[in-house]
């Protein structure tokens, strides 16, 4: 069975939460591949840094790369495609820089994820379910970048 959102009910309430729980899972397998290799050395001070600052890079992402374009769209160009376009392609090519996930893959998967948080906040008219599956996301990377081995 397809995810209601995927039929076109608008049921992020049922469907958000486990497709974004899918989605950190995979991230993390990622982020955890692309920092392996330097290895980890988990501190309190490290892991207690994640919270506030996965909130506030959720946050400032969400406004910077998705909002915009999402509102522009339906309000500036009558086209829902718009901001779907330009909130995963600009989110995606950004990430090719980033340190997790980056390079081709990185770009591939933040513009997927970019794409998801766009449609979730045309669908829903909101910003929470883009800020918490992103947020959800940054604690999991950021657990990984924090604590790699120095």
């Amino acid at each position: 069975m397809k995810p209601s959102f995927l039929l076109g009910e608008g049921k992020w309430e049922h469907d958000a939460l486990g497709i974004g729980i899918i989605m950190v899972a995979i991230m993390g397998v990622v982020a955890f591949l692309q920092t392996y290799a330097v290895g980890f050395d988990f501190s309190l001070v490290a892991l207690l840094m994640v919270i506030p600052l996965a909130a506030t890079n959720a946050f400032i992402e969400e406004v910077i790369f998705r909002l915009p374009y999402v509102t522009m769209g339906d309000n500036e160009t009558n086209s829902s495609v718009y901001g779907l376009i330009m909130g995963s392609a600009i989110f995606g090519i950004i990430h090719y820089w980033g340190v997790a996930p980056n390079g081709i893959f990185g770009v591939l998967i933040s513009a997927y994820l970019g794409y998801f948080l766009a449609k979730s906040i045309q669908e829903t008219k909101g910003f929470y379910w883009a800020f918490m599956i992103h947020f959800m996301l940054d604690v999991v990377i950021l657990i990984f970048i924090f604590n790699v081995a120095t």
